[in-house]
């Protein structure tokens, strides 16, 4: 499919395990978004397993901190 964000978002993201391969992924590859709040993260299940660097345990979940997972759920809605 293949998700296009900002160059903005892009050039944020500099400690992504994969290299934002997120961008050309199918929509159920991505981490999936469980909630999400109003501008400031996300809860997701997330598909690394503790080893992504924008992936903090927070309560019963993990809040998502990375740019470009941000823009593709404002964007794309997934």
């Amino acid at each position: 499919m293949g998700f296009h964000v900002s160059h903005e978002s892009q050039w944020a993201t500099t400690k992504c395990p994969s290299g934002c391969s997120c961008l050309a992924a199918e929509p159920k590859d991505l981490c999936a978004v469980e909630n999400h709040l109003d501008g400031n993260g996300q809860f997701i299940t997330c598909l690394h397993d503790g080893s992504c660097a924008y992936q903090h345990p927070f309560m019963k979940g993990d809040l998502c901190g990375c740019p470009v997972r941000k823009e593709i759920f404002a964007t794309y809605h997934i």
